[in-house]
C-alpha cells in the first residue's frame, strides 16, 4: 500500500467520523463546524482525485457561501 492510498483512506474515514458528528451533535454550531471539517475532506479528496476545478468550485461555493449562510441563520435565531 502506497501512501497515495493510505492518504485516501484515511480521508474516507475522516469524512465518515465528521458526518456522523454532523448527524448526532446537538448544539448547531457545532454541527455546522463539523458540516465545514466535511466539505474541507471532500473537496481535498476531489483534488487528490484529480478534480481540481471542481474541488475548489466545492470549497468556495459550499464552505464560502452556503455555511457562512446556515451560520448567519442560526446566528439570527
Amino acid at each position: 500500500m502506497n501512501l497515495f492510498n493510505l492518504s485516501i483512506e484515511i480521508l474516507t474515514i475522516l469524512s465518515i467520523f465528521a458526518a456522523l458528528a454532523v448527524i448526532t451533535s446537538t448544539n448547531p454550531v457545532i454541527a455546522i463546524i463539523f458540516l465545514i471539517t466535511l466539505f474541507l475532506l471532500v473537496a481535498v479528496y476531489l483534488i487528490l482525485m484529480g478534480l481540481t476545478f471542481i474541488g475548489l468550485s466545492y470549497l468556495l461555493v459550499y464552505i464560502g457561501a452556503i455555511t457562512v449562510l446556515f451560520l448567519f441563520i442560526i446566528m439570527m435565531i
